[in-house]
């Protein structure tokens, strides 16, 4: 898995923080330069890095949001695996409302919640213990939603 770290101007020194890159067993340094002419490379020996892990978060719903019972409710979280070529999968992020699981991916919408109080959870199933939460309430609508419209025909003026 290479990843570039620096593209610019040449520099005879650059400082890295070794906690911001992937972590692994067998990482290697390597600098390559070309003015288009002359190139030079070089590589360090092996070394280890420790591993960050995966990282995960929700940005919506916001933390203590309120909806309407009833309606749809977007969930889009977010995601980070600097260790996986790739970065994670779609089917690896599972959202769970209540310990229920209920869709996949980044982004995703559910028909709508129950009145009361609702724990919705973005987890990483490619590695345990990587999840994020967040607690919504689902409130009794004050006004008719859409779906409990009495029907009306505009045609025939049926009200």
């Amino acid at each position: 898995l290479f990843r570039p770290i620096y593209v610019g101007k040449p520099q005879t020194e650059i400082a890295l923080d070794l906690r911001e890159l992937p972590g692994g067993d067998e990482c290697i340094l390597a600098v390559s330069y070309s003015n288009g002419l002359r190139s030079a490379h070089a590589a360090t020996e092996t070394f280890r890095v420790p591993k960050m892990g995966p990282t995960v978060g929700i940005i919506r719903p916001e933390p203590r949001a309120q909806v309407i019972a009833g309606t749809p409710v977007i969930l889009e979280g977010t995601a980070f695996d600097p260790e996986r070529a790739g970065g994670p999968r779609s089917e690896d992020l599972i959202w769970l409302i209540d310990d229920k699981e209920v869709t996949t991916g980044l982004i995703a919408s559910i028909d709508g919640l129950a009145p009361g109080r609702h724990r919705i959870t973005l987890a990483y199933r490619s590695q345990p213990g990587a999840e994020a939460s967040t607690t919504v309430t689902a409130r009794e609508a004050e006004v008719p939603t859409a779906d409990n419209w009495p029907e009306w025909d505009p045609i025939s003026g049926n009200n």
